[in-house]
């Protein structure tokens, strides 16, 4: 994993910094399906690559051929001695070489592309496969299992390129949370709990403040709530 953003930590309490370098099946319940589908897309890459390679090397030979035919035909002009091109004419020859460079070495449209199908990554076209998983799970950090979809598609540019994962949530549950030690230092809590309290996370959460959850819980709240605070919290 490259990054994730700032939702995704909402909703699954890991931070950018706890994923960095690691496989996207640690996160994922259904590790095979996951799997499987970036192994499918990998091959399905290649596969376009080589496609690509050999449409660019088939319009590199048809220009060469293009360049063949027309050179004995500047020879034989050269040896009866050239003929005066009036103005605004060009000869057979320079009209040949030019209207070959222009569909063969200029982005001329070829087969894929026209028949409206999945071009190759970087080929001016948007058109690319999306990948769908449904009803999978993502492990929380400090929570139970939270059901989800996940869509995965291509990105980068070029040579620079990288799978881009969109999750979508499935269930309203963990949406409301917060997670905090026995000292009463907050470790996670989400956007909506925030937005119903009427204040910012940043505010709410103080960096692991020791005194932040007096803004949540009235006063004696360790002994109203020991037991809630005692409780060990779930497997990961």
């Amino acid at each position: 994993m490259l990054s994730v953003d700032a939702v995704f930590t909402d909703w699954f309490g890991h931070r950018p910094e706890d994923l960095l370098g690691g496989y996207i099946n640690s996160l994922v319940v259904e590790k095979k399906q996951m799997d499987e589908v970036m192994r499918t897309m990998k091959e399905e890459n290649q596969r376009r690559e080589a496609e690509a390679e050999a449409q660019k090397q088939a319009a590199i030979s048809r220009a060469l051929m293009s360049l063949r035919e027309v050179v004995p035909e500047v020879q034989v002009h050269k040896n009866k001695g050239t003929q005066p091109v009036e103005a605004g004419q060009t000869s057979k020859a320079v009209t040949a070489i030019k209207g070959d460079n222009q569909q063969g070495l200029h982005g001329h449209k070829q087969g894929r592309e026209e028949n409206n199908e999945p071009a190759t990554v970087g080929s001016g076209t948007s058109l690319q496969t999306v990948w769908k998983l449904d009803n999978v799970h993502v492990r929380h950090k400090f929570a139970d299992v939270l059901p989800v979809g996940i869509e995965v598609k291509n990105g980068g540019v070029g040579t620079h390129l990288f799978y881009v994962l969109s999750i979508r949530r499935t269930s309203s549950a963990g949406r409301f949370m917060v997670v905090t030690d026995k000292q009463g230092r907050l470790h996670h809590i989400t956007q909506d709990f925030a937005t119903v309290l009427g204040k910012s996370v940043h505010q709410l959460h103080a960096n692991g403040n020791p005194n932040a959850l007096e803004a949540l819980l009235p006063e004696p709240y360790i002994h109203l709530h020991r037991s809630w605070l005692a409780a060990p919290l779930p497997p990961q």
